[in-house]
């Protein structure tokens, strides 16, 4: 049963509310400020509102078979139909710090299968790291058996 007492834009901002008011709660509790109610439903329902613009883009998008960054580039592209396709990214600061990488496995329909994400010891440059990140990545797809799939980086082309 769907309750039309309130509308749609106000339950879907419920979260947006809810967090606003823990933060409010802080800022009461640490600095002693008070907080007006009115802002604080007006910024929920305008950060919902862009929420939910960003997803039903995204979603158009996905159709399309492409997932654009904020420049609008094309950053994927569907793999053959009976195929999977394994993105991964290498962070890399310098030799001194640490790196991390992270992969997913999407479907021809853009859907997620499996993705991780982990952080690696010291390494001599980004080729390094990326290199270290797409190892980890066919170990770990290799590991939940999935053998027909195509491995994308940012910096190497697809493999």
């Amino acid at each position: 049963m769907e309750c039309n007492t309130i509308g749609a834009n106000y339950r879907q901002a419920i979260p947006w509310l809810l967090w606003g008011i823990w933060k409010q709660r802080n800022v009461k509790v640490y600095a002693g400020n008070t907080w007006d109610k009115d802002i604080l439903i007006a910024h929920a329902l305008e950060e919902s509102e862009q929420w939910y613009k960003a997803n039903e883009e995204e979603e158009v998008h996905k159709s399309q078979g492409l997932v654009a960054n904020g420049g609008g580039e094309k950053k994927w592209s569907r793999p053959p139909r009976d195929i999977l396709k394994c993105n991964i990214h290498a962070s890399w600061l310098n030799s001194n710090s640490r790196c991390g990488g992270a992969w997913i496995v999407r479907d021809n329909r853009g859907d997620v299968m499996f993705h991780a994400r982990d952080a690696f010891v010291p390494t001599s440059n980004r080729i390094a790291a990326e290199l270290r990140c797409l190892i980890w990545a066919m170990k770990s797809v290799l590991d939940l058996r999935v053998t027909c799939v195509e491995f994308w980086t940012e910096n190497l082309s697809g493999f």
